[in-house]
């Protein structure tokens, strides 16, 4: 017999034994009523959300230990592709940017360049005669310091309720951050630090003085 059909019968046996129209009424009632649930998403912001999770790794790192490379070079990928998005959604108005975001699309395929290099080895056990990481660490950082100095007087190009003015910048912060801390724990110095300060009064390893002296009524240090 189809479902249809004891449905029917079903009804018919209530309507004889109870009265009709009042157990018509308390079947239906009885039966689950369907409502269709209205979920809501802000498609606009889910590729980056600007919640920042604490990093699986501590803050200090051994140079050349590299036993954190891979949750370091995950993090590298992806706030290389938040810095990405941000720069296409909020600053495509900047001066430069057409060249600034094509380095950082680079950036990010390198990013994801070094990750890939870094899980083979360490899962896969595939070693190369040549050391790709640490090469591919020193351009990405070069290639890095570049982008940062073009983007250092961006504004967001128009109001975004949800984007903060400084978000790109912080982001840019957190990025050099977890770059220089994969470069320590794989074994490779950046090109980019200021190093040591130099002393003072002319002493070894200062550039030497101007030749007028350092200005009008400043003599020059012995």
């Amino acid at each position: 017999m189809s479902g249809l059909a004891r449905t029917t019968l079903g009804l018919a046996a209530c309507l004889v034994a109870s009265g009709g129209a009042t157990a018509m009424a308390q079947h239906y009632q009885q039966r689950p009523v369907y409502r269709p649930q209205v979920i809501i998403q802000h498609q606009h912001h889910q590729h980056h959300p600007q919640t920042t999770q604490l990093p699986a790794y501590p803050q200090t790192f051994t140079y050349g230990a590299r036993s954190h490379l891979e949750a370091l070079s995950n993090d590298l990928q992806n706030q290389a592709n938040a810095i990405a998005w941000d720069m296409y959604e909020n600053y495509r108005s900047s001066p430069g940017y057409r060249e600034t975001y094509r380095e950082t699309y680079k950036l990010l395929q390198d990013a994801k360049h070094i990750h890939q290099l870094v899980w083979e080895e360490q899962y896969h056990h595939q070693h190369h005669e040549q050391d790709h990481i640490a090469a591919d660490l020193a351009e990405i950082d070069q290639l890095f310091h570049h982008i940062e100095e073009d983007i250092a007087n961006w504004r967001p190009a128009r109001y975004n309720p949800y984007h903060n003015a400084g978000l790109l910048h912080q982001k840019i912060e957190q990025f050099e951050e977890t770059l220089h801390h994969l470069m320590t724990d794989y074994g490779v110095n950046s090109q980019f630090g200021q190093g040591e300060a130099p002393p003072p009064g002319g002493g070894p390893g200062s550039p030497p003085p101007p030749a007028g002296g350092f200005g009008p009524g400043v003599p020059l240090a012995p």
